[in-house]
């Protein structure tokens, strides 16, 4: 069960850090499709 919930915790971690590392370019993206 704990290592279950470390796998889950550390998915979680991943997902986050894509996100914020993506973020810019998604930004930078939504800007360009409204201009």
């Amino acid at each position: 069960m704990s290592s279950n919930t470390l796998f889950l915790n550390q998915g979680i971690n991943f997902v986050w850090f894509i996100f914020v590392a993506l973020w810019p370019y998604f930004a930078a993206t939504l800007v360009k499709l409204k201009c």
